[in-house]
């Protein structure tokens, strides 16, 4: 996958994501927990540029095992940071409802298909 590609793709789920995250907007009760939704949207954008990196750089190294345990370890990575990232927002803001989830949940889903299939297509060059 080029550089390129990976630039216009990541745009476009970003872009995907924002409009969802509008449209919960408009929801009530979905509404009073965007911050949670933005947060995580600079969060994976952020962790999926890491990721994408990282592995451009591991596809090219001689053990054939780096790839995949590079992969291994950002699902373990993003898991334990997603964790504390819902964690803290529930001690900072103290939701009275379970709403607050959709937005964060929402974003991790396009996220992580995303990466998925960015691994996959890194993959395939080697």
């Amino acid at each position: 996958m080029s550089v390129g590609q990976f630039i216009l793709q990541l745009t476009g789920i970003s872009l995907l994501n924002l409009g969802l995250l509008f449209i919960f907007s408009w929801i009530p009760g979905l509404a009073d927990h965007l911050s949670l939704g933005w947060i995580s949207l600079g969060f994976f954008f952020f962790f999926t540029i890491v990721l994408y990196l990282l592995g451009q750089l591991f596809i090219k190294m001689s053990n054939p095992n780096a790839f995949t345990g590079l992969n291994l370890l950002f699902i373990l990575v993003k898991l334990f940071a997603s964790i504390v990232l819902v964690g803290v927002y529930v001690k900072t803001s103290n939701p009275t409802d379970y709403k607050f989830i959709f937005p964060f949940f929402l974003t991790y889903l396009l996220f992580t298909i995303y990466e998925t299939y960015m691994l996959i297509q890194i993959g395939k060059t080697k």
